[in-house]
């Protein structure tokens, strides 16, 4: 029996391909990445690109192992996240790039998400994503 995460790729391997240029990345698909890493995780703790899987169909998914306690920051792991991913896709938007230097904020960051990427179309997204994790395995 095959898992869902077998024909998914890690967020570490998608940031080496978009870092070596073998994969394009755009500011709103990384922007997009990163909210649903934040909707798709639990709300606490670093993300650990290591532990973050991005399946073929465009879905986000973090594994950690039983009875491991979460460490760490979630939303300034994700901030932290998203700078880095503007900076290796190459391009950037004011209101992303706002986002990700932002160090607090009265509003959530899913939030400041969803604002910066309006008009939001997560089916969209899901379909650019699983075309990032498709090109990534090749």
């Amino acid at each position: 029996m095959s898992s869902s995460l077998d024909s998914a790729v890690t967020l570490e391997e998608v940031i080496q391909a978009v870092g070596q240029k073998r994969v394009p990345l755009a500011a709103e698909l990384a922007g997009y990445l990163v909210l649903e890493i934040l909707t798709s995780t639990p709300p606490e703790g670093d993300i650990d690109p290591a532990r973050t899987y991005v399946s073929e169909e465009g879905t986000v998914a973090f594994v950690r192992p039983k009875g491991e306690a979460a460490s760490g920051n979630t939303e300034q792991s994700a901030r932290k996240l998203l700078g880095q991913l503007l900076e290796l896709g190459g391009s950037k938007t004011p209101a992303l790039s706002a986002t990700a230097l932002r160090t607090t904020s009265e509003k959530p960051l899913a939030a400041e998400l969803e604002a910066a990427l309006i008009p939001l179309n997560r089916a969209a997204g899901r379909r650019a994503l699983a075309r990032v994790a498709r090109d990534v395995r090749r």
